[in-house]
């Protein structure tokens, strides 16, 4: 971080939301990336807790990476220990942003890591395929793709989309603004596009 910065600004609060159900494969899949903004932050909410042993595992994950980062599942508990958690970032802060004593210059989370980007591929000229047919084209994407979501065209009208590798649903819209978007760490555009779009 730019030293001129440091002296205008801080990072408040950092609190990292967690998808419970994800986060086995994106710790999996993405190493370092998922793995960094865990260890970076000063609490973590979980999210889709449904599933109480997915929970428990992904909790059990997450205290091995950051035994002393306090990990909540409701907004309740969360807001309940802000003012602790206030206290311990201003602490971090104070660490971290020390840019008048010496050559400290803020750069202690500014190292290299080595991870994969995510990117995303939006798919446009969609063919009209029965909703099986689009949910097992989701199914069977590869783990680098995490996430795909758009307006399909079906031969029940337009429905919208949402996939996940933990579940895939459709959903009857009035929109009819047909795309796909698919995001992950590798996108095979050709392959995807042959069995989504129709023939130029």
């Amino acid at each position: 971080m730019d030293k001129e910065i440091c002296e205008k600004a801080y990072v408040d609060m950092i609190i990292t939301i967690v998808d419970a159900m994800q986060a086995p494969m994106a710790i999996k899949n993405f190493g370092p990336f998922f793995k960094d903004q865990i260890k970076h932050c000063y609490a973590i909410l979980l999210s889709h807790i449904e599933d109480t042993k997915q929970t428990a595992k992904t909790k059990e994950l997450i205290t091995e990476l950051v035994p002393n980062t306090p990990v909540y599942t409701d907004m309740e508990s969360l807001q309940q220990d802000v003012n602790k958690i206030h206290q311990i970032a201003h602490a971090h802060n104070h660490h971290d942003c020390n840019c008048h004593g010496h050559t400290h210059d803020c750069n202690h989370h500014q190292h290299e890591h080595e991870h994969q980007p995510f990117i995303s591929h939006t798919f446009y000229n969609l063919q009209t395929l029965e909703e099986q047919r689009w949910m097992e084209l989701c199914n069977i994407l590869p783990s680098t793709i995490i996430r795909a979501k758009g307006i399909v065209p079906t031969s029940a009208g337009p429905m919208e989309l949402q996939y996940t590798p933990q579940n895939c649903s459709m959903s009857a819209t009035n929109l009819d603004s047909f795309h796909l978007v698919i995001i992950g760490t590798e996108i095979d555009i050709a392959s995807i596009s042959r069995n989504v779009c129709n023939p130029l």
